[in-house]
């Protein structure tokens, strides 16, 4: 399973303004899902947007989605760890950026017993920082 949310940084002034100083954070609270769900998060100028694609195959189910558009994207955060990571930007007068977090829940068949009935999440902020 794959899934992809968007933030876009839109700047706004005028052209001699002077540039503001922000920050994006993900914090994910995976819990028993730590070894199975992975997330990056992508600055690309293309919408980046993921499709659900079922497959059953038995008693077994799962969703064996893509995401369109993550070649041209670049990885500004990677997760490598299950803790929050930060990626400094700055907003210009006239700046449009898209980000987009794609979160993956890996098809894996042991995953009945420890997660049943558990939850995660993946926050994403948006503050601006004094330098």
């Amino acid at each position: 399973y794959k899934t992809v949310k968007p933030i876009t940084v839109t700047g706004s002034g005028v052209a001699d303004s002077q540039p503001a100083n922000a920050t994006i954070t993900v914090t994910p609270s995976l819990g028993a899902f730590a070894g199975d769900v992975t997330w990056k998060l992508y600055k690309s100028s293309t919408a980046i947007t993921c499709t659900s694609s079922p497959v059953t195959t038995g008693t077994q189910y799962y969703d064996n989605a893509t995401c369109k558009n993550l070649e041209g994207a670049e990885v500004v955060i990677d997760n490598g760890a299950a803790t929050a990571k930060s990626l400094n930007v700055v907003v210009n007068y006239d700046t449009r950026d898209s980000y987009y977090l794609v979160v993956e829940y890996a098809n894996n068949n042991d995953q009945t017993a420890t997660q049943s009935g558990q939850s995660f999440s993946i926050d994403m902020s948006f503050t601006s920082r004094v330098d």
